[in-house]
C-alpha cells in the first residue's frame, strides 16, 4: 500500500506542468449579474479525455481548476447566459485573477408560420406554443430567439383552400410546397405549418414532425392541432437544430428531457422542459444545424459525435449543469 502510494505521487510529480492553470473567475459584461448562466471548461482537439468541468450560477463564476495547452490538445471556453448567445472561445487568453467576456448577441430563429384551421383560436394556439418554445430556449440557455410574424387572420389559411392543400400533412407535400415558394415557403426561415393532423408514411398519430430529408434545408415543421402539446414546437425545433431522440440507448437522459419522445400521454410530454448543455452546445456549433447551413455564424465547423461513445469533437450530449443546486 505504501509503495503505490509513493508511485501515485511520484507520477503526479512528473505529470505536465501546463495540463491545469489556477483558477480563475469568469464574468459576462452586458447582461444582468442575475442572469442564470453556465462555464463549460474542456480540452478539445485530439484528445483521449476532454476533461469537462461545469460552473453554474449567477454573477461571476469561480471556475476550478482550468485546462491548459497539452499534447495534441487545446483549451476551450463555452459560456451560456441567459439571454445571450454562446461565447465560444477555442483559444481562452486565461489573466490572473479573472476573465471578463462580453455577452454575445443571441442567434435569431425567423419562422414562417401559417395555421390550416377553419376556427380563429388555432392561431393563439400557434402563438403560445411559440412564447414557450421562446421560453424554453431561453431557461436552458441555448442563446437563441424565435420571431414570426403576428398570428392574425394573415396567418390563418381555411381548410380546403388551394393554400391548405399546397401545405399538406406531411412531408409528402415538401416538395411542391418548395417548388411553390413565398409567402407560404421562405428557404431562409424555418416554416412551420400547423395543421390538423400530421400525416408521415400513413401514420396519423405525430404530434408533430420535421422533414429533415426532404427538400427544403430541413427547415420544414409540421404540428398538429389535434395531438401537439406545449412542448412539440421545442422538441420539433430541436430537429431543426441538428439534435435526435433522447430516448435509450442513448444515455444520461430522462422524461424531462426535450427531445424524449414516444411518451404515452400529453401530460409527459408537457412534462418535458431541458435541453442539456451538450444539446445547446451542438445546437449552436455542429455544422448540420439550420443555423449554420443557414449563414456563417463564426462558429468552428464541428460535426458533433451523436452520442457519447467518443468525447471528441464536442463534450458529451449528456453534460449538463446542477439544475438541483441552482438558486
Amino acid at each position: 500500500m505504501l509503495m503505490n502510494r509513493r508511485l501515485l505521487l511520484a507520477a503526479i510529480a512528473a505529470a505536465p506542468t501546463s495540463l491545469f492553470v489556477a483558477e480563475h473567475s469568469v464574468e459576462v459584461s452586458g447582461v444582468p449579474s442575475s442572469a442564470p448562466r453556465a462555464v463549460l471548461v474542456r480540452l478539445a482537439g485530439d484528445c483521449t479525455d476532454d476533461l469537462p468541468t461545469v460552473t453554474a450560477g449567477k454573477g461571476p463564476l469561480t471556475v476550478g481548476d482550468l485546462p491548459g495547452a497539452a499534447a495534441g490538445c487545446a483549451p476551450e471556453l463555452a459560456v451560456f447566459v441567459q439571454g445571450a448567445g454562446l461565447h465560444l472561445d477555442a483559444n481562452p487568453d486565461w489573466v490572473a485573477g479573472g476573465m471578463t467576456i462580453t455577452a454575445s448577441a443571441m442567434t435569431v430563429i425567423p419562422l414562417n408560420v401559417w395555421v390550416v384551421s377553419n376556427s380563429a383560436g388555432r392561431l393563439d394556439w400557434a402563438a403560445s406554443d411559440i412564447d414557450e418554445a421562446n421560453r424554453l430556449l431561453d431557461e436552458n440557455l441555448v442563446g437563441m430567439q424565435l420571431t414570426s410574424a403576428t398570428m392574425d387572420e394573415t396567418r390563418r389559411l381555411a381548410i380546403g383552400s388551394a393554400e391548405a392543400a399546397t401545405i399538406g400533412q406531411g412531408c409528402d407535400a415538401v416538395p411542391g410546397l418548395v417548388a411553390k415558394g413565398p409567402p407560404l415557403y421562405e428557404p431562409a426561415q424555418v416554416n412551420v405549418y400547423f395543421v390538423s393532423t400530421v400525416v408521415f408514411e400513413e401514420d396519423n398519430t405525430y404530434r408533430g414532425y420535421t422533414c429533415t430529408d426532404s427538400p427544403g434545408n430541413g427547415n420544414i415543421v409540421y404540428v398538429s392541432l389535434q395531438r401537439h402539446t406545449h412542448t412539440t414546437l421545442a422538441h420539433e425545433l430541436g430537429h431543426v437544430l441538428t439534435l435526435q431522440h433522447s430516448n435509450p440507448p442513448v444515455s444520461g437522459f430522462d422524461q424531462t428531457n426535450l427531445m424524449w419522445s414516444y411518451l404515452e400521454t400529453a401530460k409527459e410530454y408537457n412534462h418535458r422542459s431541458a435541453f442539456s448543455l451538450g444539446q445547446a452546445y451542438r445546437m449552436n456549433v455542429d455544422q448540420r444545424s439550420w443555423v449554420n447551413r443557414a449563414a456563417s455564424r463564426g462558429m468552428p465547423p464541428r460535426t458533433c459525435q451523436d452520442d457519447d461513445t467518443r468525447r471528441q469533437p464536442c463534450p458529451a450530449l449528456h453534460i449538463d449543469r446542477d439544475r438541483g443546486a441552482e438558486p
